[in-house]
Parts: C-alpha cells; structure tokens; sequence
C-alpha cells in the first residue's frame, strides 16, 4: 500500500514513525509512553575518500569497517565496475556520474535501521527538489523504496546494506 504513495504521504508516515531530531533518535509521545526512550547520537565530522576507479563503493566501504575505519566515511569513485542494486542486479557505472557511499556505525534499535533506505529516498527527493527551485523538474518523484526518477530516467539509485558488528550495526548507504 505505501507504494502508491505520493512523497508527501510518505513524509508524513516517515514522520509517524520514531525517527532522528536534532542528532537524537526519539519517538512521538504517544508511542513514547509505552516503550523506553532511545538516543542515537549523530556524528559531527565526515570524512571522505575519492578513489579513480573500483567495484562496488559499498564493498570498499565494508571492507574499510572490518580493517578498523571507524566511520562515519564517504566513499566515492570516479567509476564503478562492479556496482550492484536489489536482488544482486549488476551494473556498470561509468565517468561522469556520482557514485558514492556513506558508511556509518549505529548503537540503535533495528527500528532505526530499518527507515534508512525510504529516508534517504525520500531526503534524496527533498534535496534534488531544493536544488532545482525556482524552477520545476517535470516528473520529479520518489520510486518504491529507493529510486528517484525525473521523467521516466532513473537519476539516483540507493542501496543500503547493513552487517552486525560488536555491539553496534555498520550500516552502508
């Protein structure tokens, strides 16, 4: 059902669930009374790697977590050889385009994890909208769960991926 969606009704169920402000996770008050209250700290500085060429900025950003990298990371790449989509679907990703990820470690509860990928479509949407104004982008919109499309073009694809760690989730974006 939330598929057929509009961005703005998928703001406000975002928004009906626990979710981030202002660098804390809380949750409306009324879900509020009956489970504890939980903080998930945000960090202050990102860090940023620019690689010419590699397989997957996902991959790279995994393999940085498990040789120690605390996060949060920026991962780009000019190009991209192995890059992949849901259900393992491969691609391609030529010069010209951005191709990026962000790594970052969680101590929260798997609520949380679970809003990040409709969240960064939906902040994707939001920012790309910001960006174009005064002017219109024709056919701007937010495709289930993780695309955005001006037009019938697909102009960002997310992948998040997540893998437990000790005490805490290493998330990719």
């Amino acid at each position: 059902a939330l598929a057929r969606l509009g961005v703005v009704e998928v703001r406000r169920f975002l928004l009906s669930l626990p979710t981030l402000q202002r660098g804390r996770f809380s949750e409306d008050p009324e879900s509020a009374r009956h489970r504890p209250r939980w903080t998930c700290q945000l960090p202050e500085t990102y860090r940023c790697v620019v690689l010419e060429d590699v397989g997957s900025t996902n991959v790279e950003a995994f393999a940085r977590a498990s040789a120690g990298d605390p996060g949060p990371l920026w991962v780009m790449a000019r190009r991209q050889s192995l890059g992949r989509g849901r259900s393992g679907r491969s691609w391609a990703s030529e010069p010209g385009n951005l191709y990026t990820t962000l790594m970052q470690r969680f101590r929260c509860p798997p609520i949380v994890l679970n809003q990040l990928s409709l969240l960064s479509g939906v902040a994707t949407y939001d920012a790309i909208a910001a960006v174009a104004r005064p002017a219109t982008l024709r056919g701007l919109r937010l495709k289930w769960p993780n695309d955005v499309l001006i037009g019938d073009a697909k102009c960002v694809g997310i992948l998040s991926e997540s893998q437990q760690g000790q005490g805490e989730v290493v998330v990719v974006i």
